[in-house]
C-alpha cells in the first residue's frame, strides 16, 4: 500500500515504524456546529485507512480528537447564552449520531483539547525556543517558513517570519482572490507567491472551516 508522505512530497509504500502496530493519529471537529459533508468526506477515508489496515492483520491504535473549546465555540455559546462546554458537548453528541448512521468506526481515544491546554503551551513554548514558531500580538503562535523540502543547493533553507492571514474569510466566490499563507501578492512566475513548498499555518488548534 502506497501513501502520500507530505514531508517527502511524494507517493510511498508504507511501512509500520513499528512491526506490526500502527498508531494513527486524525484531527477531529472543532464542535460549534452540526457537521457537513466535508465533515463526513474526512471520516469515511480514515475509517477505510482503519479497517484496511486492520484487515491486514496490523495492531491499530485510532485517536481522533475533539476541539471541545474554540473563539466559535466561545462565541456560539454566547449567542445561544449557554456554556461553552455544553455547547462543546451538543456537537461533539451530534457527531457521533451522524457518524453511527455511516457506520464509521469510532476512534479508541477520542482526547479532547481542553484536557491537553498546558501541554499545548509548553508544545508552542518550545517551537519558539527552537526558533521554529513565533507570537504575534494577538497571543497566535505561528510556525516560521521555509523552502522545503531542502534540497542539495540549500541542505538548510533559513527561517523567516511571514504575516499571517486568515485561513478563511466569507468573500463572495466569484471575487475570491488567490489565498496567500505570507500576506503577498500573486507573481506571474508564481501564482501562489510562495516558494515550493513554503506555508506559514498556527502552531496550535486548528478550527473547522464553516
Amino acid at each position: 500500500m502506497q501513501l502520500y508522505n507530505t514531508l517527502t512530497r511524494k507517493k510511498e509504500e508504507f511501512v509500520p515504524v513499528r512491526p506490526g502496530k500502527v498508531n494513527m493519529y486524525v484531527c477531529g471537529i472543532t464542535a460549534y456546529d452540526y457537521c457537513h459533508i466535508g465533515h463526513a468526506r474526512s471520516a469515511l477515508v480514515f475509517d477505510v485507512l482503519v479497517r484496511h489496515l486492520r484487515a491486514l492483520g496490523l495492531d491499530v491504535t485510532f485517536v481522533r480528537n475533539f476541539t471541545d473549546v474554540d473563539d466559535k465555540i466561545i462565541r456560539r455559546a454566547n449567542e445561544e447564552k449557554r456554556d461553552w462546554r455544553e455547547v462543546g458537548q451538543t456537537y461533539i453528541d451530534a457527531f457521533h449520531e451522524d457518524m453511527d448512521r455511516l457506520n464509521v468506526v469510532r476512534a479508541d481515544h477520542e482526547p479532547r483539547a481542553t484536557e491537553y491546554i498546558q501541554q499545548m503551551q509548553d508544545l508552542c513554548s518550545e517551537l519558539i525556543a527552537q526558533g521554529k514558531a513565533y507570537a504575534v500580538p494577538s497571543g497566535d503562535v505561528y510556525f516560521r517558513v521555509r523552502a522545503y523540502p531542502p534540497t542539495a543547493s540549500s541542505p538548510a533553507a533559513a527561517w523567516t517570519n511571514c504575516r499571517p492571514v486568515p485561513a478563511w474569510r466569507p468573500v463572495k466566490k466569484s471575487r475570491i482572490p488567490w489565498t496567500l499563507p505570507c500576506g503577498r501578492q500573486p507573481s506571474p512566475v508564481s501564482p501562489s507567491g510562495k516558494a515550493p513548498g513554503a506555508r506559514a499555518v498556527p502552531a496550535g488548534i486548528s478550527n473547522a472551516r464553516p
